[in-house]
């Protein structure tokens, strides 16, 4: 349990132990056999147990040999042993370690100082030899841009010493109006930067023609609670209407006319009226716009508030009349 609860601990995660262990015990998934599997991970075992020693063997001499090399821990153990030996072994072995130090160091070494020597008194004629070469000593000129530094401007005035107090503040509000002038030198550029964009969208809308076509928005489906699509009227508005007054039914004659008008106006003279407009505010729109069905509709939208809401009486005589206003002025082009 300990073992499980240790692969569980350290399982990846999105790992399932438990069914990679159910696998294991039942022999079903991508475990064939639970022998298979347990010859396999006993093989596994068996191999690392075999090999890890001479491993970690083999990798800890090849630090100890190194350790060797840089710090020659050999020769220090030697020292180490004489220092322990009486005094005159030790003296002998420390003359027989200088000994085969000094046999072990190559025979350069005792020259090397006097070629030091010489190496450094031809060390002006070497260096002079390869700068004449052509590669060396070229002086080549070249041009570029930078920022010119801000020399400070002296004065030869100086303060009192009794004002001397006042170099702090003074010069406090030299930053301020540094950052000021600065901060106003910013807004000024962004301001010629955006009258150059207006001038150069004017130029481009009007002293090019180049006018940006405005999409009208589509008329609204309903005005005033009434459906004003053309499909939902009939072909003939006023013999609609007429047949609606013969069988006394005014109320719907004039709603049928006020709902035609409405879409006439919205569909053919394109007056922008909103989905929320009452009657009030689509008589306005008419009129704003200097249409030639203002009279006609502000007659025909008072008698519709007067029968509908006010609940006043409307003859018949006075809807025949409102169809034969609509015919003459909601007349269909041939």
């Amino acid at each position: 349990f300990s073992l499980g609860g240790l692969i569980i601990l350290l399982a990846p995660e999105g790992v399932s132990v438990w069914s990679w262990l159910r696998e294991l015990l039942t022999g079903h998934g991508e475990a064939k056999s639970f022998g298979f599997t347990a010859a396999g991970l006993i093989s596994y075992a068996a191999i690392i147990c075999f090999v890890e020693p001479f491993y970690v063997a083999g990798g800890f001499g090849l630090y100890l040999k190194r350790r060797t090399d840089l710090e020659a821990w050999d020769i220090e153990i030697q020292f180490r042993r004489l220092a322990t030996a009486p005094l005159l072994r030790g003296t002998l072995g420390l003359l027989l370690c200088a000994f085969v130090a000094l046999q072990c160091l190559p025979r350069q070494a005792v020259a090397a100082p006097l070629a030091r020597e010489e190496a450094v008194q031809r060390a002006d004629d070497e260096i002079a030899k390869v700068l004449d070469h052509p590669d060396f000593g070229k002086e080549e000129k070249r041009r570029f841009l930078r920022l010119r530094d801000q020399e400070e401007e002296t004065s030869d005035f100086k303060l009192p010493e009794w004002l001397a107090w006042l170099k702090p503040f003074a010069r406090f509000w030299g930053q301020v109006a540094l950052i000021v002038a600065e901060s106003w030198r910013v807004v000024m550029w962004l301001i010629l930067a955006l009258l150059g964009v207006i001038l150069l969208w004017w130029l481009v809308r009007h002293a090019l023609g180049l006018k940006r076509t405005q999409r009208r928005p589509p008329p609204p489906s309903t005005l005033a609670g009434l459906n004003i699509r053309p499909e939902s009227l009939p072909d003939d508005i006023v013999a609609a209407a007429r047949a609606l007054i013969a069988a006394e039914r005014l109320r719907d004659a004039l709603a049928l006319l006020y709902r035609a008008s409405l879409s006439r106006l919205a569909h053919r003279e394109h007056i922008p009226f909103r989905p929320g407009d009452t009657e009030g505010d689509c008589l306005r729109r008419v009129a704003a716009t200097g249409s030639a069905t203002h009279g006609y509709f502000r007659q025909l939208t008072r008698s519709w508030q007067a029968l509908a809401y006010a609940r006043r009486t409307l003859t018949r005589a006075d809807a025949e009349t409102l169809c034969d206003g609509w015919d003459r002025t909601f007349e269909t082009p041939s």
